[in-house]
């Protein structure tokens, strides 16, 4: 499934003063929205994540990493060209940046995105194994979702898609490994702005082995307040269960929106539509 991304700048208008201008990744490509004006600057792409990082654009396609200097005007592919990119974190340019994949897969680049190396240690944990998305026939497993610690830029947070939860304090040197309420069907991860500790994660009814059963406590948000050690269900009484994407504020009080449907095959051309809702807390 791919979703539409946002991101934000604000130029000089030419009659003096400032404006907003908002780039969307969709599923084909960059769209440029200025006012009533729309430019499609990144064609022929389906985008699965845009960020801004520093004053470059990243954006996460489904073949490779495309960057841009000049606000979404130009867009160079600096690698990863076989694989599904599925989100990209960093700090401030100058710092390490990261992007996940499917198959999932780890990647970092230290030269501000210009060429990027494969973290092998978490392809080789021994859950990888298993990791799939249980279609016919299975596909392989997709790292979906990237959580960085915003003081320590080697501890990160990868969600694999259906696998569960990677976790590492030292750059992928050791990983350790958890299952939100045994569910490994990982579909995004943010972590609370002021508190690095506290992390939410939106899952599915995806198994290994299948499809759960669609009951409370199978599917939706659960939240960590010790860095993903525990995890406790925060969608309880909550339909529909189904969650997908999720963002949080980064402005305090810090309020956490998330998308869910009956299901991963919810559709506006059902009868009746999609059912879906946005819920925020």
């Amino acid at each position: 499934m791919v979703g539409m991304h946002l991101d934000a700048y604000i130029s000089e208008n030419p009659r003096g003063g400032s404006e907003m201008n908002i780039l969307a990744g969709t599923s084909k490509g960059v769209f440029s929205l200025k006012g009533k004006a729309s430019q499609h600057l990144l064609e022929s792409q389906e985008v699965r994540d845009l960020v801004r990082i520093g004053d470059v654009f990243f954006a996460g396609t489904g073949s490779g990493v495309f960057l841009s200097t000049d606000n979404g005007k130009t867009w160079l592919c600096t690698g990863l060209e076989d694989r599904e990119v599925w989100q990209i974190r960093g700090g401030e340019i100058g710092s390490r940046i990261y992007a996940v994949t499917q198959p999932a897969e780890l990647y970092c680049s230290d030269n501000e995105g210009q060429t990027w190396q494969q973290i092998e240690t978490f392809s080789q944990l021994p859950q990888a194994a298993e990791w799939c998305l249980p279609l016919t026939p299975p596909q392989p497993g997709r790292a979906r979702a990237l959580v960085i610690d915003q003081n320590n830029p080697l501890e990160i947070w990868v969600g694999v898609e259906v696998g569960g939860i990677a976790h590492t304090k030292d750059g992928g040197e050791t990983w350790d490994f958890s299952l939100p309420g045994k569910n490994p069907d990982l579909h995004m991860m943010c972590a609370q702005p002021d508190e690095s500790d506290v992390l939410y994660a939106s899952t599915g009814y995806g198994r290994l082995d299948g499809v759960a059963e669609m009951v409370e406590g199978n599917a939706g948000v659960f939240r960590s307040d010790d860095s993903g050690k525990t995890w406790d269900y925060a969608w309880k009484g909550i339909t529909p269960r189904y969650s997908r994407p999720m963002c949080i504020d980064a402005r305090s009080p810090h309020g956490l929106t998330v998308a869910c449907a009956p299901s991963a095959f919810s559709s506006f051309k059902d009868e009746g539509g999609a059912k879906a809702m946005l819920l925020r807390s």
